[in-house]
């Protein structure tokens, strides 16, 4: 009897509070936590998480100046890395980084569409 792949799930995990599951990550170097994160596991994704948002987010806030918009994107950043974590490549740079470049990006483009809303421009 086989048994039917189950989908992907695009919903991350929650990342509040340390189980004793998450904890078993912490001690987990960044390239285990990417094995982790790209077999689904939530424990992996929450330590993740734990360990790059706040460089993450700091990253968006001196860009942005805006805590809402950039918490948003810091959200979407990792969210998206939790659907598609294969998109990262550790031959060109740490994970740290990418997640700081992928909201750096975000934030760039949300300057730019403010920039143009003033402007009177549409962005596409």
């Amino acid at each position: 009897m086989t048994s039917a792949r189950q989908p992907q799930s695009t919903t991350p995990p929650a990342t509040s509070g340390r189980t004793s599951a998450t904890a078993d990550w912490a001690t987990c170097s960044d390239t285990g936590l990417i094995v982790g994160v790209v077999a689904q596991n939530g424990d992996a994704y929450a330590e993740l998480f734990h360990r790059h948002s706040t460089s993450v987010t700091a990253t968006v806030r001196m860009l942005l100046g805006n805590v809402t918009v950039a918490d948003d994107i810091v959200a979407d950043v990792f969210v998206n890395f939790w659907v598609s974590p294969t998109l990262f490549d550790p031959d060109r740079g740490s994970i740290l980084n990418f997640l700081r470049l992928q909201a750096r990006t975000r934030g760039i483009d949300v300057l730019r569409s403010e920039q143009a809303d003033v402007d009177g421009r549409t962005v596409l």
